[in-house]
Order: structure tokens, then C-alpha cells, then sequence
């Protein structure tokens, strides 16, 4: 992995017949990964993860639906997600797979 900081990951595991067993995947959505030569202390970091879509769903007021739909027992409805935000993100989760694998796509 060249050029990257991972500051935070979550694993989900559990138990298999016994064992303990990876019950999630290790990706985008479960680090945090930053840029290295973008990092400064005490700023909001550059990161190929999904806090794009969460800063969208939020600004947007699509968090608060989804919140108040689950609190009344209602699934909630997913919005149509922009076309440039699908993009921005495809290209960061690209990036990640680039920088922690050394292989393009």
C-alpha cells in the first residue's frame, strides 16, 4: 500500500462451528484510508470511502427521512443518487483498489 494511511478500520466478526470466522468484507466501507501526501493534522482528510454519499444524504435532508421512516416502522426510500456523485465515488474506490493492491483496473 504506497502513499496511504489507513486511520480507522471495523471488522465484523463472529463465530462458525466454532471458529472465528470474517463475516464482512475489507473495503472502502469498513476503513477509513487517506491520502499520505494530502494528511495535516487537524484537518478534514481526503479518504476513499462512502462519506460522500453521507455528506449528500445529509445536506440533502435524506438522512433525516431514512431516520424518521425506521422510527415509524417504514422502510425507507433510497433518492436517486446524481450521476456526478456516482462517479466521484466510483473513482475513489477505484483509487483504493489501485493503492492497496498496486494494480490498475
Amino acid at each position: 500500500m504506497t502513499g496511504c494511511l489507513i486511520s480507522r478500520l471495523k471488522y465484523t466478526i463472529g463465530k462458525l462451528d466454532g471458529k472465528i470466522t470474517l463475516g464482512d468484507s475489507i473495503g472502502p466501507d469498513e476503513y477509513r484510508l487517506w491520502p499520505k501526501s494530502s494528511y495535516e493534522v487537524g484537518k478534514i482528510q481526503d479518504a476513499y470511502d462512502k462519506q460522500l454519499l453521507r455528506d449528500w444524504l445529509t445536506a440533502n435532508g435524506y438522512q433525516k427521512q431514512f431516520e424518521d421512516a425506521r422510527a415509524k416502522g417504514r422502510e425507507p426510500v433510497a433518492p436517486k443518487i446524481p450521476q456526478n456523485l456516482i462517479s466521484k465515488m466510483t473513482e475513489r474506490y477505484v483509487i483504493a483498489y489501485e493503492r492497496l493492491t498496486g494494480h490498475s483496473l
